[in-house]
């Protein structure tokens, strides 16, 4: 739809039915699959460097004065609201 400048700007039903007549229903599908191919390589790399990122904080946890105050004293383990927001810090980073 970008490139093709014959389409003329209409709703997206009556893009569809136009594409759909055109070029049959394998014209809607057209470029999905290297969508699909960048996305995997997005998730992979977002993958591996949250949870790389999210190990690396955690291991670090214990000689930090910042993220070791965020430990529980009666147990020595981060409670499960430290680990929602080591995730969230991670995620972020990694994204």
């Amino acid at each position: 739809l970008q490139v093709d400048s014959t389409l003329a700007a209409n709703s997206s039903f009556v893009l569809i039915y136009k594409i759909g007549k055109r070029e049959g229903l394998g014209g809607l599908y057209k470029g999905w699959f290297s969508l699909v191919v960048a996305l995997m390589a997005l998730n992979f790399v977002y993958f591996y460097c949250f949870h790389g990122l999210r190990r690396w904080v955690t291991s670090s946890i214990d000689g930090d004065w910042i993220m070791g105050s965020l430990r529980d004293e009666s147990t020595g383990e981060g409670s499960s609201m430290n680990k929602v927001v080591i995730d969230l810090v991670s995620g972020f980073l990694a994204g």
